[in-house]
């Protein structure tokens, strides 16, 4: 009877107080496994959080300037300043456009233009397709828009952007400009390129006649008057920081010597030598706004664009590198163009009914950079009366998903002919998901956008969908204002 206890006792094994090599590494193996899918997620949940805390602070700054908007009446076409990027002075610094039984005063792009005058609410009568253009004369490039203006006061305030005509120098950084014969950028436009600027080209080439699209749609670029000042009607660029950044993110320096206190460094915001000025911010946002004159003059569409690290440099010309020297070699690598704003064209739309968004097709030089990643904002535009004052239209989108990528991360690159000229150009060709307003493309949706031309000889792209690409932009609040 005992013998038979002990090998019952032995069998079940129920004096065994250990564990085997093989529960071990069991036990191992699913401890590998939880912290690998551990591992795995932290960059996912770090992003998440850095997009999180992102869009927190760009909503705050959105809120904060649409605030400041109304409280110091930004929205009044009589706080906004031009500043001409053309040397030569006209002689008159307004053109005057006799308009039925009114008259309005025109945009002279050579001289510096405050936009009370120009964008004044009595003036409301809209030439159509196939009425006299003459009714509507502009000086120089006609195509500066007069009802739709980028307010970016960072961007005119830099020093190096708006420089004399004695500056031109032999290296080509600064060009004065011409509608022709020099390369696709002007930067009084937003996006900094000349409107018959061909989004299928190079745009460090020169815009010829054989490559140059119709006027397509751009703001005009502008900033905020200072009003009557002994330094000057333009703010400066200490002034345009207070302005255009948060004051939630200060700079603030830790000394090595652990016994002092941290700084706060701050600078003077006059051009006066005043002793007023401001804490520093770090920069990490700052804001720009678009504004864009509704259909019946009453009123106007506001959209703040907040934008993560801006590059300062806004520069629009070949790096002087060896992926883009100057001095007639133009830029053959992406990063060597200017990657701050892009601009493709929408060749296939669909959707953009009932609110819910759509998709689109875009192409784009490929000598530019294709980058876009989900949860960025583009800007759609579309001139619904070409060559006329009072038919664009810009509005905003977020991405909510990109196709088309290969295993490397770029686009598919593919030959696409020119709609205009029909010259086959080497593009970047993605498919977009945009989360948005309804939207008119200018051509029946779905579908491809149209070519060719009219009867009367005109293109039919010139109606079209293009499509600007701002790096950083990380939030856009849209507000509508009533105009004074």
């Amino acid at each position: 009877m005992s013998d038979f206890i002990l090998s019952r006792k032995h069998a079940g094994g129920c004096g065994r107080h250990g564990v085997t090599l093989v529960e071990v590494a069991f036990a191992m193996g699913i401890i590998l496994i939880g912290l690998v899918g551990l591992v795995s997620i932290l960059p996912i949940a770090g992003r998440q959080a850095k997009d999180a805390v992102s869009l927190n602070n760009a909503t705050s700054l959105a809120n904060a300037a649409l605030a400041e908007f109304q409280a110091r009446n930004y929205g009044q076409p009589g706080r906004w300043v031009f500043k001409p990027d053309i040397g030569k002075a006209a002689a008159n610094a307004n053109s005057v456009m006799n308009i039925g039984t009114g008259a309005r005063t025109g945009f002279n792009e050579r001289s510096i233009t405050f936009l009370n005058s120009v964008m004044h609410p009595d003036y409301q009568w809209r030439p159509r397709r196939g009425q006299d253009p003459t009714l509507w004369v502009g000086l120089g490039d006609v195509s500066l828009s007069t009802n739709a203006v980028c307010i970016d006061p960072l961007f005119v305030a830099d020093p190096s952007g708006y420089l004399p005509a004695t500056s031109n120098s032999s290296d080509g950084k600064y060009v004065q400009y011409n509608r022709t014969g020099t390369n696709g950028h002007r930067r009084v436009r937003f996006p900094y390129y000349k409107a018959n600027y061909n989004p299928l080209a190079n745009p460090s080439l020169p815009v010829t006649a054989s490559n140059q699209w119709p006027a397509m749609p751009r703001l005009t670029r502008v900033t905020i008057n200072r009003g009557n000042s002994p330094a000057g009607q333009f703010i400066s660029g200490r002034e345009a920081d207070l302005l255009s950044e948060t004051p939630d993110d200060l700079n603030i320096i830790k000394p090595k010597d652990q016994t002092l206190s941290p700084v706060i460094p701050g600078h003077p915001v006059t051009g006066t030598g005043m002793n007023y000025g401001k804490v520093q911010t770090d920069g990490t946002y700052s804001w720009i706004a678009t504004v864009n004159e509704l259909t019946g003059g009453q009123s106007s569409s506001v959209s703040i664009a907040v934008i993560e690290n801006r590059d300062r440099t806004f520069f629009t010309y070949p790096n002087g590198g060896p992926e883009g020297t100057l001095n007639g070699v133009y830029a053959e690598d992406p990063q060597a163009n200017a990657t701050e704003e892009r601009v493709a064209y929408v060749s296939y739309a669909g959707g953009f009914t009932g609110g819910a968004g759509g998709t689109v097709e875009i192409v784009m030089s490929a000598y530019v950079d294709p980058t876009i990643i989900p949860g960025q904002w583009v800007m759609l535009s579309r001139d619904a009366l070409p060559g006329l004052p009072g038919g664009e239209v810009h509005r905003w989108y977020r991405v909510t998903g990109v196709v088309g990528q290969t295993a490397s991360g770029d686009p598919d690159r593919i030959i696409v002919n020119d709609p205009v000229h029909g010259t086959p150009f080497d593009v970047w060709h993605l498919r977009l998901m945009l989360d948005g307003p309804d939207w008119e493309f200018g051509f029946q949706t779905p579908g491809p956008a149209d070519s060719g031309t009219r009867a009367n000889g005109t293109p039919l792209i010139d109606d079209n969908t293009v499509m600007t690409l701002v790096r950083g932009v990380v939030s856009v609040t849209e507000r509508t204002i009533r105009r004074p």
